[in-house]
């Protein structure tokens, strides 16, 4: 039994058939895209690994992590989305660059 996401593909099945018919990513209803993602679909949608991910949210250029638990966080779909449409200007607020 296979650890992965449901979100990510099998070997022998297409990105986009899984973006086009996965229930989970309803582009006809924006208001139900504002939901939280783990680690692995987040490097799945951003294409990055571990490392820089949390490299770019310590230097503001990620957006950051959301506490759902005592030892669980999470990003908000909406600003991965944010960041997807416009990685190199993307800055998060707060910081001083």
């Amino acid at each position: 039994m296979s650890n992965r996401p449901k979100s990510l593909p099998d070997n022998n099945e297409s990105v986009d058939n899984i973006i086009t018919t996965n229930p989970a990513i309803p582009f006809d209803k924006p208001y139900l895209n504002e939901r939280f993602i783990r680690i692995n679909e987040a490097m799945f949608l951003t294409g990055l690994k571990k490392a820089t991910l949390y490299l770019k949210i310590k230097q503001g250029r990620f957006p950051k992590q959301v506490k759902i638990g005592e030892r669980a966080a999470a990003w908000k779909l909406s600003q991965v989305n944010q960041w997807i449409a416009a990685p190199m200007q993307f800055i998060e607020q707060g910081t001083t660059e």
